[in-house]
């Protein structure tokens, strides 16, 4: 969120430097750092925002009339404000190219135009299969990015044992598996510390079941 926040307060030229990639594998908390950034962006006087979720985005209407709002907003905005495009999930257009490749054009398109733009700053959630190897994507390989890492040993242990829960052993499957900011909070709410086997689809059926 810090790296973030940095490089929206940065000054960059319009264009590609001006376009951030927040990447990590699912569970790793994009969307959770993308929502921390925001509440951040909404304490600034002279910051707007424009977020999308892309797997919820429908084309249905006018494509056109879609980039057009958004651009219009970029050319009104007051002079020395700030306008950041949060852009969330885009990964998720990319897993249905097969089927219509019309929406994550549409975002590439937008993302072009706006970084083009003044004083206007692009952050966008994807995962690292999807930006290796969706040709649309990969083109942003070579520009800034953020890694998500998984959490150290040491922060599980930390997490759990304020919690009073049991701690694995290092080098167990387990405390690989609690690496994952999701699967911990799964496995805080649902999983049970004498269990041998723990697996994702077992905590949602837990969570399922509740």
């Amino acid at each position: 969120t810090e790296k973030l926040l940095h490089f929206l307060e940065s000054d960059t030229k319009p264009g590609k430097e001006s376009v951030t990639f927040l990447v990590g594998n699912a569970g790793m908390g994009k969307t959770v750092v993308m929502s921390d950034v925001l509440k951040e962006i909404e304490h600034r006087e002279e910051w707007q925002s424009i977020v999308l979720k892309a797997d919820m985005l429908k084309f249905e209407n006018d494509v056109s009339s879609f980039m057009i709002d958004i651009l219009r907003k970029l050319d009104n905005q007051p002079k020395g404000n700030r306008t950041i495009i949060i852009i969330d999930q885009i990964d998720a257009l990319s897993q249905c190219l097969s089927s219509n490749r019309q929406p994550l054009n549409v975002i590439d398109a937008l993302i072009e135009k706006s970084s083009e733009k003044e004083n206007t700053k692009v952050l966008v959630s994807c995962r690292p299969y999807d930006m290796n190897y969706a040709p649309i994507l990969r083109k942003y390989r070579t520009g800034k990015s953020i890694f998500l890492q998984p959490l150290t040993y040491n922060q599980v242990v930390d997490v759990l044992a304020r919690l009073g829960r049991k701690v694995p052993i290092q080098e167990s499957k387990l405390a690989l598996f609690l690496s994952t900011p999701l699967h911990l909070e799964l496995f805080i709410q649902y999983g049970k510390d004498d269990c041998e086997i723990v697996s994702l689809q077992s905590l949602f059926d837990s969570l399922w079941n509740k």
